[in-house]
């Protein structure tokens, strides 16, 4: 769910980013969004659905970042530490494009409603599910 939850806020940003194209053909500047409080460990996860072939038995320094550039013509580029990387865009297109990426953002979310993902069943059920 946490890495969900990144995912979720990620495919916002895009949406923004896309959204924010002006008329005359100048892009509007993006909010950079900075995640110190990841651990190497989350900062892997998140990096692991968005991008292709990022070596997840490796361990990352603890000052490490992750990327990723919306150009005007709506493609994706994303970084881990400074190494550009293959976007994950659910294809194997030679660009990867903003809707693609989003469409493959929420397939690796899983659920539409967070509130709804989080509320279960029954104590009971999830009683039964730990034991």
């Amino acid at each position: 769910m946490v890495v969900s939850g990144f995912l979720a806020n990620i495919r916002d940003k895009v949406n923004i980013a896309t959204d924010s194209q002006s008329d005359n053909g100048i892009d509007l500047p993006l909010a950079f969004t900075n995640y110190q409080a990841f651990t190497s460990d989350i900062l892997l996860a998140v990096a692991s659905q968005t991008l292709v072939d990022v070596d997840t038995s490796s361990t990352l320094p603890a000052s490490s970042n992750l990327i990723f550039e919306v150009g005007s013509d709506q493609s994706i580029r994303g970084w881990l530490n400074d190494v550009e990387y293959v976007v994950n865009c659910g294809e194997t297109a030679a660009i990867c494009t903003a809707d693609n990426f989003v469409a493959a953002l929420n397939a690796s979310i899983g659920y539409d409603d967070l509130e709804a993902a989080c509320a279960g069943s029954s104590t009971d059920d999830k009683l039964d599910i730990l034991q």
